[in-house]
């Protein structure tokens, strides 16, 4: 749980901050007491972390975009910093079925979740989840290089019908040793350390004969051996690939799709949480400037 205790502690700890540096040009400039600027001050401070954060995203897909160019020109990654591979992915070890169309891959994560309710009281329920990852390399133009962290996929969503995704699941779950919800926050800490490139963990919150899977969406990617990806995490020379990240940086995540595929998400991605940022940035100064006015 460490990445996601620190991640939070972070988010509580700027907004705080930023809460507090409001309130206090608000106390010192425009004559305030301090109780009568919290109000304010912890709205526009979220507002505002909010577009830092924003800004800060986009700001990491455009230097991925930089590190794509270098991958395309064949630059060699630097040791203990990001990096960026392009290549083919590869097995080193035995392939891996698929959980929902029983297909040969590399790599794979599913869901199995349900939604009940309406309004105010929906709820997205979890019943199943799991991924799998058998060792691999990924062959670049600098030679190939191990996957030794278990990434986030993207991309490779299953597209098979849904009666056959129920009935292979059904095989899968039949043949599986699921661990319990109590085991969740553990397996969460084994997927962020695992160092080795072999990982499988299936976790259900509810028993297979209780549900009605036609209720259910199944929801699984999946990498196929031989496609094309791109792989963002920390290398490690002295490993010879990615490894997992240090606590307080993003998971490593692996993409599949080809070059200009990667570099057009990528850029959506950035320029539209740079038009959010710009707007959460605005609704920050917003709040103030109206708090000012009518002091």
């Amino acid at each position: 749980m460490r990445h996601a205790a620190v991640g939070c502690l972070i988010g509580l700890g700027g907004w705080l901050v930023l809460a507090a540096a409001i309130s206090w040009l608000l106390q010192r400039h425009a004559g305030h007491g301090f109780i009568d600027t919290i109000g304010v001050a912890v709205l526009a401070g979220l507002a505002g972390w909010g577009a830092l954060n924003l800004l800060f995203s986009s700001f990491r897909r455009w230097r991925e975009q930089v590190a794509i160019d270098n991958g395309i020109a064949g630059v060699q990654p630097i040791d203990g910093a990001p990096a960026v591979l392009l290549g083919t992915i590869q097995p080193r070890g035995s392939l891996l079925r698929a959980p929902l169309d029983d297909a040969e891959c590399v790599a794979y994560d599913y869901q199995v979740t349900e939604d009940r309710g309406q309004g105010k009281r929906r709820m997205v329920l979890t019943h199943f989840k799991g991924s799998g990852l058998t060792p691999s390399v990924i062959v670049t133009r600098t030679g190939s290089h191990k996957l030794l962290a278990v990434p986030d996929l993207e991309g490779g969503e299953v597209a098979a019908p849904a009666a056959d995704r129920i009935a292979a699941f059904r095989r899968y779950a039949q043949a599986t040793v699921f661990t319990g919800p109590d085991t969740s926050a553990q397996e969460l800490v084994n997927r962020w350390t695992d160092a080795d490139g072999t990982y499988r963990s299936d976790v259900a919150y509810a028993r297979l004969d209780e549900l009605d899977l036609l209720r259910c969406r199944l929801l699984q990617r999946s990498i196929r051996a031989g496609a094309q990806v791109c792989a963002f995490g920390r290398y490690s020379a002295a490993q010879g690939g990615i490894v997992p990240s240090p606590t307080w940086a993003a998971s490593p995540r692996l993409i599949e799709g080809d070059v200009q595929q990667v570099m057009a998400t990528l850029g959506s991605s950035a320029r539209t949480r740079l038009l959010i940022a710009v707007l959460c940035a605005l609704a920050c100064g917003g709040l103030v400037a109206a708090f000012v006015a009518n002091g």
